[in-house]
């Protein structure tokens, strides 16, 4: 199977100008064959609209005639890909991926926009864990805005989280069977003046690390939305490179910089689903990376 992008981005609206020139140059820059918005805040005409002016050739979206229109979510994709519909809500859409209509399905992809109020964030939890109850032998994927943190980690300034919702959301993953993909560029993918969270974020089942060992999830730059899209790139083999990459070795002159102490000891203390390896891999490649992002500098 050839490499494949996948954007996920709560744009805060899709009907705005700006956003849809932002998305416009998204997808020209980084070529995704698939596309999932939450909170579009758009009715099926505007992302049917949005499509055809993407060069895309389908898409399933969720909107209601309502005061809110229950923010809207949408799966976008183009001519390599198809999606077959398995379910789809105010707050998710489930499909199987395949080439082309009629063929067999390659993996399958879950988008998620979890419920913002907190008194009400037990749904989101229960949806994962029906959704992971259905039958399925496919590899598996689950990304977007889950309005939630993982650990106080994840967060910068405001209160602290309390850690009872943290700590349900981390079991839903793990009985889900679902953990962590981690990520490539800035920790946090939400913000506004005050705080700064990482709420968008993809998660990944055993079959889907054994049959995309490569992939990787990154965090891209900051948008006009207070969320920052995210780009999943879907690969099965290492990626051909110019020239080697360069390798992580521990700088000896690094010894003791409080700014190093201080990436190891929140990569190392954050809570990840999966098992004790799947574990240690992720923080083993998210402290090289901030390490060689920090040195860099």
């Amino acid at each position: 199977m050839q490499p494949i992008n996948i954007l996920v981005w709560n744009c805060r609206g899709i009907v705005n100008r700006e956003t849809q020139h932002a998305l416009v140059d998204l997808v020209r820059a980084k070529r995704p064959s698939l596309i999932f918005l939450a909170e579009t805040l758009a009715q099926p005409n505007i992302i049917d609209s949005l499509t055809g002016r993407l060069g895309f050739k389908g898409h399933i979206c969720f909107a209601q005639d309502n005061e809110v229109q229950s923010q809207g979510v949408a799966l976008i994709w183009n001519h390599n890909l198809h999606a077959n519909l398995r379910s789809y809500s105010p707050n998710h859409i489930d499909a199987d991926i395949s080439q082309a209509p009629g063929e067999p399905a390659l993996w399958r992809f879950t988008g998620i926009y979890g419920v913002a109020s907190r008194t009400e964030r037990r749904h989101t939890w229960d949806l994962i864990e029906s959704l992971a109850a259905e039958p399925c032998s496919l590899p598996w994927i689950m990304a977007g805005d889950f309005n939630e943190i993982i650990s106080n980690l994840d967060k910068s300034g405001g209160a602290p989280r309390a850690e009872a919702p943290m700590l349900r959301f981390r079991q839903t993953m793990t009985n889900s069977g679902l953990y962590d993909m981690g990520f490539v560029g800035s920790r946090f993918t939400w913000s506004n003046k005050h705080t700064k969270e990482r709420l968008d974020r993809s998660f990944q089942n055993m079959l889907w690390q054994t049959c995309f060992p490569f992939s990787r999830v990154i965090t891209l730059n900051p948008s006009d939305s207070d969320h920052v899209p995210l780009l999943v790139e879907v690969r099965q083999d290492n990626a051909k490179q110019t020239k080697p990459p360069r390798r992580f070795r521990f700088e000896e002159m690094w010894h003791g910089d409080e700014r190093c102490q201080k990436i190891i000891q929140q990569n190392w203390s954050t809570p990840l689903t999966g098992n004790a390896l799947q574990q240690l891999s992720t923080k083993i490649h998210a402290t090289g990376v901030e390490l060689l992002q920090w040195h860099n500098v």
